[in-house]
């Protein structure tokens, strides 16, 4: 029985049985892998391994771009479980700040989702040519408004941190067991009839 043509199970996290598939089938005991994705968000600089890895792996794969998307770029969705809705936006707390301040966080915000947005596409298809945001730009600042100064920092400083977070996540995932209770008796069983 194919993951589509199974009975549809209450979802329990964000990511559904083809995506979890994926990210195993993928990211499974694949560290160097991640490492280069790493690469590719912070800009550094890739040899020929990389280069061919990337694209063997990324290159017209929908299903893995919808996947990273969904984890490096999450929008809100209509049947993630209850508790787990998140975008970008979400991540500050702008009830507490003033009009001045909040905007500042917003501009950053703003650069770093077009930042994840520009990185994605390169995983995608390939393409290296000179970023619209280049990363080391963002703390090489040559502006003398402090906001500029402020939100630039503060959205290269905050892709680090969101980059680790979803690289550790896909890790966390790829080696996951799906077993359910059942299948793991069975498994048990037959292994212990040897």
């Amino acid at each position: 029985m194919t993951v589509e043509q199974q009975p549809k199970k209450k979802r329990t996290m964000r990511f559904s049985e083809k995506e979890l598939i994926t990210i195993k089938g993928v990211f499974a005991e694949n560290d160097d892998l991640l490492r280069t994705m790493r690469k590719v968000f912070y800009q550094m600089p890739l040899n020929a391994v990389d280069l061919s890895a990337l694209e063997l792996t990324f290159k017209n794969k929908p299903e893995l771009d919808r996947v990273l998307r969904k984890c490096f770029l999450p929008e809100i969705e209509a049947d993630v479980p209850f508790q787990q809705q998140i975008d970008l936006w979400m991540t500050i707390q702008l009830k507490e700040m003033m009009v001045g301040e909040a905007s500042v966080h917003l501009d950053s915000i703003q650069i770093w989702i077009d930042y994840m947005n520009q990185q994605l596409e390169v995983l995608k298809t390939g393409k290296y040519k000179k970023p619209k945001i280049d990363f080391k730009e963002l703390t090489d600042i040559k502006e003398d408004i402090p906001t500029e100064r402020f939100a630039k920092v503060l959205a290269r400083n905050t892709i680090i941190n969101h980059v680790e977070q979803q690289l550790n996540q896909i890790l966390i995932l790829a080696g996951m067991k799906t077993e359910t209770p059942e299948e793991t008796l069975e498994r048990l069983s037959k292994d212990s009839n040897k």
